[in-house]
């Protein structure tokens, strides 16, 4: 009978050896806990013609061993019953290819004799053998004699058997070619790991740019574009080419694609004028657009290079993620998209994608552009904004960004109806300068202007960071025949904003633009830190006709402190139901709240955690002192008093935060309320 050979089944060693620990219990015919005995452990093939021995150890390596049992049953040291059964293990024994025999006679009765065991490790357990076929071999030429193997192997019935099994499986497979359900993997080259679980289905929806063939990477990718013909992922590594010169674009596709950029590298996206508007990457079609996505946001970048051109046009339906697009101080616009209702572009989502150095708005969404989700970016140092999401857009989710050192706004939300902006950081933007005019130098920006169409409407900006920027932290912009109307500014850092300077700009700036036709009405400004702006830490002004509609816009809360020129200014008291602080309401004609266009107001303290006391308080001789009062100190709280006796003026005196000291006249009742924390 012919046999296969197959050579060095198990590795020779390379280092010093240890032996295996055996370990088991061991049991007589009754099944009761042997109290002595022995296991025997016998190498096959056994011949006196082998010369069996362990790399990097002297001697000869027996071809008998035997190990004891213990008086619980239990596999030890035939000498030494506290200790250890070790023996040589069949994978660093040499020939290779050796089995065990093992011979169990527990309290000297053999009582099963088994063959085959394959004992390798740092531990084995007799209780869990195992096994491996017979082999033959040719004394000192570690040659494995085996069944026939050269011909066809076919199943008697299809889809029904397996080769291994999840818990016995075949050490390695050595194919030239492997098919799934008829189709042909692709090899992959260089050093490839894959762990876990890995199920390989449909690959041909893959394909690898680096096996196309063209003049640069750019070419390539239009190549396996061309291959996939249909929805499916581009793989580009550096094996590409790290030059894209050649413009890339989806119109080779009849559904979606995805470039991915399965490894960290820069690549360099150079395209001759003309084209798509000299974008480099980019996806005109609506139905048919591509994902970009990369290894790392900071790992794999893509550095446009030789004029200005857009870096990415995201389709109406795609995304983009986990990459950087680098301007190089070149570019016009790093992703852009639009289109007029109905065409809207919805359901984009831009995350942990870095936009740095561009000429213009770095993120750029049309009008009408709804449902995008915008987080983790970081727009650094580009001329426009940071982002710019368009007018009349609903449900964005702008979360988590850094924007960072941008020419104009950090983010500028546009006319955005139910969009939420959270736990943003805006800071130090508007640095091209340009001068104190509260025009696009904010960190956000929110503003219903749209031609005359748009409406910002219900949109909650709430825990973001901006501080230091050229104009304002926050701005709230009305525009004539717009609607600004339900939002919300909350719990948000507005800080050391103003930085062109003394009046330069307030912490919250709710604006409304000359023109007419505006509704503003139930905008809530609550809890936010509006501290050591230039100007003020709330300010509200009018440039031109007054809103059609405003009401029940509300200021609640907010900590305001060492602003230039107060805590806050309205300039016309009107467009305000009332004025609010922790749920007291001070009526709007206070001379606490200014009247009259550039009105102002000296700062106030906001209060948290208030305590009000009142109490009717007899004077003796004229004067009294009220003890056990709650407050912090004595400028944490102030009282108002009358004479609830006759027409005589009451004075106070603040000791402590427990003590205040009333004057009046004779032994009138002083009517007293205090309130402060």
């Amino acid at each position: 009978m012919r046999r296969l050979l197959i050579p060095f089944l198990f590795a020779l060693p390379l280092c010093a050896q240890t032996p295996v620990t055996v370990t088991g219990t061991i049991t007589d015919a009754s099944n009761t806990p042997a109290t002595g005995g022995y296991v025997q452990f016998d190498i096959t093939p056994k011949s006196g013609a082998i010369h069996y021995f362990i790399s990097g150890v002297a001697g000869v390596d027996p071809q008998t061993a035997q190990c004891g049992i213990d008086g619980t049953g239990h596999v030890k040291n035939l000498a030494i019953l506290t200790n250890p059964c070790t023996i040589w293990g069949n994978d660093v024994i040499s020939p290779g290819n050796t089995l065990y025999k093992v011979t169990f006679a527990p309290n000297g009765n053999i009582t099963n004799v088994v063959n085959s065991e394959l004992i390798t490790g740092s531990i084995y357990d007799l209780n869990n053998p195992v096994f491996a076929p017979i082999v033959a071999i040719n004394p000192q030429q570690n040659v494995v004699r085996a069944n026939p193997f050269q011909t066809n192997i076919l199943p008697s019935a299809t889809n029904t058997f397996n080769i291994g099994s999840p818990s016995l499986q075949y050490a390695n497979g050595y194919f030239s070619s492997l098919s799934l359900n008829g189709s042909g993997i692709p090899s992959f080259a260089g050093n490839n790991s894959f762990t876990g679980i890995n199920k390989f289905k449909n690959i041909n929806n893959i394909q690898f740019a680096d096996q196309q063939v063209g003049g640069d990477c750019g070419a390539k990718i239009l190549a396996a574009a061309a291959a996939l013909a249909g929805p499916g992922e581009i793989w580009v590594s550096q094996a590409c080419g790290l030059t894209i010169s050649t413009q890339v674009t989806s119109t080779l596709s009849s559904g979606f694609q995805t470039i991915r950029f399965i490894q960290d590298g820069t690549w360099t996206v150079s395209v001759p004028a003309g084209g798509a508007g000299n974008t480099g990457i980019y996806s005109p079609n609506a139905g048919a657009g591509f994902n970009l996505k990369g290894s790392s946001r900071t790992g794999t970048i893509l550095k446009f290079t030789g004029g200005a051109i857009n870096g990415y046009n995201v389709p109406c339906t795609g995304n983009i993620q986990d990459i950087t697009l680098d301007g190089n101080s070149a570019g016009l616009i790093a992703v852009a998209s639009g289109g007029s209702s109905p065409a809207h572009c919805k359901n984009v989502l831009i995350n942990n994608v870095q936009l740095q150095n561009w000429t213009g708005n770095a993120l750029n969404s049309g009008a009408f552009d709804d449902n995008w989700t915008v987080s983790n970016n970081w727009f650094l140092n580009n001329t426009g904004d940071g982002a710019y999401i368009g007018g009349n857009a609903t449900g964005a989710m702008i979360k988590g960004n850094h924007a960072i050192g941008n020419g104009a706004n950090g983010l500028d939300v546009g006319g955005c109806t139910r969009c939420v902006v959270v736990a943003n950081e805006a800071n130090s933007n508007g640095t091209i300068g340009g001068g104190c005019n509260n025009i696009d130098r904010m960190g956000i920006w929110l503003s219903s202007d749209n031609s005359g169409i748009g409406q910002a409407i219900g949109t909650i900006i709430t825990g973001n960071t901006t501080n230091s920027n050229y104009i304002d932290g926050i701005t709230l912009q009305a525009a004539p025949n717009s609607n600004l109307s339900n939002n919300i500014v909350s719990d948000n850092s507005a800080q050391n904003n103003g930085t062109c300077g003394v009046n330069g700009g307030s912490g919250i700036h709710l604006l409304y633009n000359s023109g007419a036709g505006m509704t503003v009405s139930s905008n809530l400004i609550a809890n936010n830190t509006l501290t050591a702006n230039s100007n003020f830490g709330f300010q509200q002004t009018t440039t031109g006709s007054t809103p059609a509609s405003s009401t029940n816009n509300q200021v609640v809360g907010s900590v305001c402190a060492v602003n230039s020129n107060g805590c806050e200014s309205r300039d016309n008291l009107a467009f305000f139901a009332n004025y609010l602080v922790d749920g007291v309401t001070v009526p709007k004609v206070s001379d606490c709240h200014g009247i009259g266009n550039n009105g102002s107001c000296p700062a106030f303290t906001a209060l948290t955690a208030t305590k009000v006391i009142f109490a009717d308080v007899a004077l003796v001789a004229g004067t009294s002192t009220l003890g056990g009062l709650p407050f912090t100190n004595a400028n944490s709280f102030r009282c108002g008093a009358s004479d609830g006796s006759n027409a005589n003026a009451i004075k106070i005196v603040y000791n402590s935060g427990a003590q205040v000291t009333i004057t009046g006249t004779g032994t009138d009742i002083a009517a007293l309320v205090c309130a402060g924390n």
